[in-house]
């Protein structure tokens, strides 16, 4: 524990000298950023599956963002340290106004701590797997966690950006990630959308990455105002998941969602038809 908490200090010491160094930078002419990351590496050693059509998910979340006027960046299979340079170059850096973390992958909760899991290297999955064959929770292997996103990490990455409105869709197994305890000072509007347990990945892409689409396209609309906001797409997956997997299936029956501030516009659906 004593080890975690030194690494997020000296995390958060780095992003706040970054955040510090552009306070006063005023937002460009696009003020509108989104990351996107999507992991489908399989890893043996502790027992990842390959996860299918990551790629398409992604494609097809770069393909509407950029209607709606975001400069979208990507990574696939990126490790630890890349994902908090992009975090922190988009996030804390750029001055932007609204900012939108997508991640589809390989995630896990370990009680109150969610962890993205990113590509890991060979030394830390041997650790975590030498610790489960030994009794213990791979969680507690450090060469393990210094490798993971906790939630706390994405969540102060997020409280240091300069973006007033911001939202987060995770497309994989945690709920903790959905969480978040502090906010930016500026902060607008905070809206968290996260699959949970039982995240189904089929050839064509993963069911929550594709419901997430469909509801800001056009049937999230429940107010036939041509747009859908956040409130309006959490109404939408909670109806749609279990319409698409039937009301029987055990996944996904606990997605998470999280809403701070002003209710945010999402979608504009007028590059749109509903589909």
């Amino acid at each position: 524990m004593k080890n975690y908490l030194k690494t997020l200090v000296v995390t958060l010491a780095i992003l706040l000298s970054a955040a510090q160094s552009v306070a006063e930078k005023k937002p460009d002419g696009n003020n509108k950023r989104a990351l996107l990351i999507g992991v489908s590496q399989q890893n043996e050693l502790i027992g990842l599956p390959f996860i299918p059509a990551i790629d398409r998910d992604l494609a097809r979340m770069k393909q509407w963002l950029l209607g709606q006027g975001y400069h979208v960046s990507t990574l696939m299979n990126p490790d630890r340290q890349r994902v908090l340079q992009k975090l922190e170059e988009l996030a804390v850096m750029s001055g932007a106004v609204e900012f939108l973390f997508y991640y589809s992958g390989h995630s896990a909760d370990n009680g109150d701590n969610g962890f993205l899991v990113p590509v890991l290297s060979e030394q830390a999955s041997q650790a975590a797997r030498q610790a489960a064959e030994n009794g213990q929770s791979p969680f507690a292997e450090k060469q393990l966690t210094d490798e993971l996103i906790s939630s706390g990490v994405l969540h102060n990455l997020l409280r240091l950006s300069l973006a007033s409105k911001q939202v987060v869709m995770i497309d994989g197994n945690s709920r903790q990630l959905c969480k978040p305890q502090l906010f930016a000072e500026n902060i607008q509007s905070l809206h968290f959308f996260c699959a949970g347990p039982g995240a189904v990945a089929k050839p064509d892409g993963g069911v929550f990455t594709s419901l997430i689409l469909k509801g800001l396209k056009g049937q999230a609309d429940r107010g036939g105002d041509g747009r859908v906001d956040g409130l309006e797409l959490e109404t939408w997956l909670k109806h749609s998941i279990p319409e698409t997997l039937g009301k029987k299936s055990t996944l996904m029956r606990k997605p998470a969602f999280f809403h701070f501030g002003e209710n945010q516009l999402l979608s504009d659906l007028k590059p749109y038809s509903a589909e």
